[in-house]
C-alpha cells in the first residue's frame, strides 16, 4: 500500500514539473528527467527488496549469490522469497538445498 502511495505521489510530482516544460526546451529535456525520476524510483524499489531478502540471509555471500536472491525477490515477491525454504537452508550453509529449493518456484506454463 505505501509503494502505491509513493508511485502516485511521484506521478503526481514528475506531471507537475513537465507541465512548467516549454516545447523548445526539445525531447532531451523531458526524457532526463523522467530517466531521474525513473532511476530514483528504481532504487527505492530495489532498497525495498534487496534488504529484506538480505536480512533474512545468515551467511555471507558472493556478490553473484546476493544478485541472484534480490532477482528472486523482485520475481516472487519479499514474502515469498523470505518466507520461503531456500534463505533458511543458505543460512543453515546447505548451497545446493538452496538452489533446489530455488528451483521448486519454477512453474511450468
Amino acid at each position: 500500500m505505501a509503494g502505491r502511495r509513493a508511485a502516485g505521489s511521484l506521478a503526481r510530482r514528475s506531471r507537475c514539473v513537465d507541465d512548467r516544460l516549454r516545447p523548445h526546451q526539445g525531447r532531451q529535456a523531458r526524457t532526463g528527467h523522467h530517466q531521474a525520476h525513473a532511476d530514483a524510483f528504481f532504487l527505492g524499489d530495489l532498497a525495498s527488496h534487496a534488504l529484506p531478502i538480505l536480512s533474512a540471509i545468515k551467511v555471507s555471500v558472493a556478490e553473484h549469490e546476493r544478485e541472484v536472491l534480490i532477482s528472486i525477490a523482485f520475481n516472487i515477491g519479499v514474502g515469498g522469497s523470505t518466507g520461503s525454504t531456500f534463505p533458511h537452508r543458505l543460512s543453515a550453509g546447505e548451497r545446493k538445498g538452496c538452489a533446489e529449493a530455488i528451483m521448486l518456484w519454477i512453474k511450468n506454463k
